[in-house]
């Protein structure tokens, strides 16, 4: 008696979500969560969606811990960082700063990147100050000098 099993193997594309709240999921329930959303949407497109996000995670936070998020290997990194670091007022150098090194460390890696800018008015509990805001040149200041950059995707929300 002969058997013949056939077997086929299909690399699954990677993406991992990189961000702070917005993209953690805060405050919804995990069925809501990007991460659950996306893969349901995409489920018959043998994409996997890693959520390596962290709630109240600045620019800064972000960078201390992405070698441990590219230790996954991901096809594509979603970036969203930077709003925290407005609500606290933190100097908008540093923050361009950590972003721009951040990029760096995934290109290094050839790993494609989408990211958002922060704009004015996004939704938030706490409302930030705009004349603050304005005033560090957070409203698309930062996302405009490191978007000079034109291999990277840039995502107007």
């Amino acid at each position: 008696m002969v058997s013949i099993i056939q077997v086929t193997a299909e690399a699954k594309i990677k993406v991992t979500l990189f961000g702070d709240s917005l993209m953690a999921g805060y405050g919804l329930t995990r069925n809501h969560h990007l991460d659950k959303v996306l893969q349901k949407k995409f489920d018959e497109q043998n994409i996997i969606f890693i959520n390596a996000s962290v709630s109240g995670d600045t620019s800064k936070g972000g960078l201390d811990r992405l070698d441990w998020s590219l230790d996954d290997k991901p096809n594509l990194i979603f970036l969203c960082l930077g709003a925290n670091d407005m609500l606290r007022g933190i100097n908008p150098d540093v923050t361009r700063d950590n972003l721009e090194m951040i990029i760096q460390k995934i290109k290094q890696k050839n790993i494609k990147i989408i990211t958002s800018k922060l704009k004015k008015g996004s939704p938030s509990k706490r409302r930030p100050n705009t004349s603050k805001i304005k005033k560090l040149g957070y409203i698309s200041k930062i996302p405009l000098d490191i978007g000079l950059d034109k291999t990277i995707n840039w995502y107007n929300n």
